[in-house]
């Protein structure tokens, strides 16, 4: 079993320290304890990122071949 230390796993993320910790004291992450040293499982790390799944409901967004309508010095903006 592959484990990170709190530090490792901010790095590897790109995220804070203090991040890392909020998601373990939130338990949003599991970890490993031994005695005052922490460490992560790389299944925890997984579990903690889930994919990202685009909404099927798209009608907010423009057409994507529509061009932005030039203004002119009469217009309000």
């Amino acid at each position: 079993m592959e484990t990170f230390t709190v530090r490792e796993t901010a790095a590897m993320l790109k995220l804070s320290e203090g991040t890392i910790r909020r998601f373990i004291a939130d338990g949003r992450l599991k970890v490993i304890r031994n005695g005052r040293f922490i460490r992560i499982s790389l299944g925890a790390i997984e579990d903690l990122l889930e994919p990202v799944v685009p909404k099927s409901d798209c009608s907010r967004r423009p057409p994507k071949n529509t061009k932005p309508r030039p203004t002119n010095a009469d217009e309000s903006l």
